[in-house]
């Protein structure tokens, strides 16, 4: 049981880990976006 419970814990942190980097990546890539528009 404990072994399940740590696989679930484990894909449920690297579920939330790869969102947020996501999330940060899309931000990210809007203000370049957003600064290079600026620019021209």
């Amino acid at each position: 049981m404990d072994v399940a419970v740590a696989l679930c814990v484990t894909v449920l942190l690297a579920t939330v880990t790869s969102m947020a980097i996501a999330i940060v990546v899309t931000l990210i890539m809007c203000a370049s976006v957003s600064v290079v528009s600026r620019m021209w």
